[in-house]
C-alpha cells in the first residue's frame, strides 16, 4: 500500500533535535524505499524547500531539496 509523506514528517526528518525522532523518521523512509511504497507530492517537495529556506537558508533547502530527488520515493 503507497504512503504519502508530507512537509511535516519531512521537516522533522531533517531538523528533529531528538535522537529518537530522527531514528524512528529514517527507519519509515528507508522502509517505504525499499518496498516502492512511499510518495511525495511536489506540493510538499515545494513546501518543504520552502519551510527550509525559511528556517535556515537556501543552500540547506537545496541540500533537502537534492536529498528529496535522489531518495527513491515516488513524486
Amino acid at each position: 500500500m503507497n504512503e504519502v509523506v508530507d512537509s511535516r514528517f519531512l521537516v522533522e526528518h531533517f531538523y528533529s533535535t531528538e535522537a529518537e525522532t530522527k531514528h524512528k523518521t529514517s527507519k519509515k523512509l528507508r522502509e517505504l524505499i525499499q518496498r516502492k511504497e512511499g510518495l511525495i507530492p511536489t506540493m510538499v517537495i515545494a513546501e518543504t524547500f520552502q519551510i527550509v529556506c525559511t528556517k535556515v537558508g537556501r543552500e540547506e533547502a537545496e541540500a533537502c531539496y537534492f536529498s528529496i530527488i535522489r531518495s527513491g520515493l515516488r513524486i
